[in-house]
């Protein structure tokens, strides 16, 4: 499966350490998951920004899959 290029620069940068965020600069609408366009406008002029680390945690989990697949959390954060 080929990855499309803002899925493969988020991962990049995850890798680093880094959290990035997509931010429509006409708008300044901020989304998630990376993707090509702004979801609502379809605006495809826009940038990467670095989540600033903080936020609120509202819920954890974590599911278990069968083996050989380890488990993996999920968590449910506004971040600020």
């Amino acid at each position: 499966m080929i990855e499309a290029a803002p899925q493969a620069q988020w991962r990049a940068a995850l890798a680093e350490g880094r959290f990035l965020l997509q931010r429509a600069r006409g708008s300044g609408t901020i989304f998630f998951p990376p993707r090509l366009a702004e979801p609502r406008s379809g605006d495809t002029d826009w940038e990467w920004i670095e989540a600033s680390g903080m936020g609120t945690v509202h819920a954890v989990t974590v599911i278990h899959p069968r083996p050989p697949e380890p488990p993996r959390a999920v968590v449910l954060v506004d971040l600020d």
